[in-house]
């Protein structure tokens, strides 16, 4: 399991209510909680320790005014690394689930039997007043699949066919939408002010 989905999971396990859906703070996080969301957070950063903290800003133990930044926990790329540095910690959020509009012809989930047809139920847009999404169902027909209609189409056209394959399968992806939704994912957003805390002695 990458680092972004172990947060994910911590947090959305926590046993303490939550006035703000999706938003973790050492006040909605148990001590174990924030101890595990430290040990993936000080290897992900390379940091020395994590503080958490109340507010948005403060100073560090070296007396340095900090505000924190946002950071979207990845496992993709090179990861930032702060050797040796302190972080103070103050809060977590955890997006919606995100959907990748990239998707390749094995995300299609199969709507026949022999997988001549494929589609998506995909969320495209959101109203802004529900926040619900509006959806639309993507299809992906196999290249082969003039060849692979059976006897039938020697006795209609191949439009006929075709049309039919598709409202069979419309009929079938509205019985069940969500067997047809995409993987998504959803992500870690951690605030967060990496210092460094060497005190200098004058």
């Amino acid at each position: 399991m990458n680092n972004n989905q172990r947060i994910v999971d911590i947090c959305l396990s926590t046993p303490i209510p939550n006035t703000l859906p999706n938003y973790y703070t050492r006040k909605n996080l148990t001590p174990e909680q924030q101890h595990n969301i430290e040990e993936i957070l000080i290897d992900y950063f390379g940091l020395k320790s994590i503080k958490w903290i109340d507010l948005p800003t403060g100073i560090s133990d070296a007396g340095e005014i900090f505000v924190v930044q946002t950071w979207k926990v990845t496992d993709s790329g090179k990861q930032p690394k702060y050797e040796g540095l302190t972080g103070y910690m103050y809060s977590v959020t955890i997006t919606p689930e995100i959907y990748h509009s990239s998707n390749t012809w094995n995300d299609y989930y199969n709507v026949d039997s022999i997988g001549l047809i494929k589609a998506l139920v995909y969320p495209t847009a959101i109203d802004n007043e529900s926040f619900t999404f509006h959806n639309e169902i993507r299809f992906k027909i196999h290249v082969d699949v003039k060849q692979d209609l059976d006897e039938e189409a020697v006795q209609e056209s191949e439009a006929i066919i075709l049309s039919k394959m598709m409202h069979a399968a419309v009929d079938k992806i509205l019985e069940n939408p969500k067997s047809f939704y995409p993987k998504g994912e959803r992500y870690a957003m951690v605030r967060i002010a990496i210092k460094d805390d060497t005190i200098i002695k004058k």
